[in-house]
């Protein structure tokens, strides 16, 4: 009896370990402000801070919603501050595909490499 209750408890953590997430997004993404610090690593990862830390003549934000809204924050033609609306899917785990509302604008693929409450690192693919 002993061995098909550990038998029956294995197959049962199997499966469960085994499982993909219904969601890949972390929640600490979404309904913030993403401050790019302009600081590459080796694999040309960005940290993003949720405070702007940045010299007034770089200026670089997006933030995400969990209903799949995106805005991007930047420095317009006149170099006055501009939003660029637009949608997120997601493509892969940690990966999401950025369209903005105007057709003019090229979007691009997010990789996020993780996230916490105030730190983001993450690359975009053109």
């Amino acid at each position: 009896m002993r061995f098909y209750t550990t038998l029956l408890l294995s197959a049962f953590l199997l499966i469960l370990s085994s499982c993909k997430e219904d969601t890949v997004a972390p929640t600490t993404l979404f309904g913030r402000q993403w401050y790019n610090t302009f600081t590459p690593d080796e694999k040309d990862f960005f940290t993003f801070r949720t405070t702007s830390q940045t010299i007034g003549w770089r200026y670089d934000a997006f933030r995400m919603e969990a209903d799949g809204n995106f805005i991007e924050y930047g420095l317009g033609p006149t170099d006055a501050g501009e939003e660029r609306p637009g949608t997120w899917t997601e493509t892969g785990k940690y990966t999401y595909q950025i369209k903005f509302t105007d057709p003019q604008r090229q979007g691009y693929t997010l990789h996020v490499q993780g996230v916490d409450s105030e730190t983001l690192k993450a690359r975009r693919t053109y």
